[in-house]
């Protein structure tokens, strides 16, 4: 069995880690449950951009496969949208009622899934910002 080894540790210090993703080779965007998207550099574990993205937890994020937009899952119900490398906010996709607990981009970046504390997975249209369907209760 191979085994694996701690290669560097990044101590964020604001809250709750809930999502985690690689932008590139060298960069990391980190979600902390206090609203809160950090960019780090893993060459030199030195944190890049900080942003304050909400008052309210965010609980997952995904990059889409172009790694030009971040999507975040928030515990307002709100999955709120930004741009990299900048973390500048580009729009909100609402419908959920309660909780937006796991996102995900569709494999080409156009169609994002989204669940929810309300016990429903909602397609958007992520160019648009719209919803296209909503499967569950």
């Amino acid at each position: 069995m191979d085994s694996f080894s701690v290669v560097g540790e990044i101590h964020v210090g604001l809250g709750a880690i809930r999502g985690i993703a690689f932008i590139t080779q060298d960069i990391v965007v980190i979600s902390c449950g206090k609203g809160v998207v950090s960019t780090w550099s893993i060459r030199s574990l030195m944190e890049v951009n900080r942003k304050m993205i909400s008052n309210t937890s965010i609980n997952a994020l995904v990059v889409d496969s172009a790694r030009s937009h971040i999507a975040l899952a928030c515990g307002d119900g709100i999955i709120r949208m930004l741009s990299l490398p900048s973390q500048d906010h580009l729009s909100q996709l609402i419908g959920h009622e309660g909780s937006v607990n796991s996102i995900q981009f569709n494999y080409d970046g156009r169609i994002i899934a989204s669940g929810g504390s309300d016990e429903t997975v909602r397609l958007w249209n992520a160019e648009g910002s719209t919803a296209i369907s909503t499967l569950g209760s």
